[in-house]
């Protein structure tokens, strides 16, 4: 009976997967891998609406906001997502990879 009522829940999740894996995205932990303030220090941007929230690796907030689907603006620059939704590459260098470590 206990599987039962978590399925609706494993669902719901697989089907928010697939669609995340359909487009990329920009909200979540990002870390900066080239031309950084810090090395391997988190970063982070937050979507609400076609605004975000735009927090770098010195712990820096930037206001900006989606300007497409794959492109942001933030701190002055604008990111492009790469198709796998793993990259960003600013227009004034930086780098940002997907940050994955599990944070305890």
């Amino acid at each position: 009976m206990r599987l039962f009522r978590s399925l609706p829940v494993a669902i719901v999740m697989a089907c928010s997967q697939a669609h995340s894996a359909e487009r990329p995205g920009f909200a979540g932990a990002w870390r900066c891998d080239r031309l950084c303030k810090v090395f391997d220090a988190g970063s982070s941007i937050t979507i609400v609406g076609g605004a975000a929230e735009c927090r770098d690796e010195t712990g820096e907030l930037s206001k900006g906001r989606l300007t497409s689907d794959r492109t942001i603006h933030c701190f002055g620059a604008d990111g492009l997502v790469s198709a796998d939704g793993e990259i960003i590459r600013w227009t004034n260098g930086s780098v940002w990879r997907r940050d994955h470590r599990t944070v305890f």
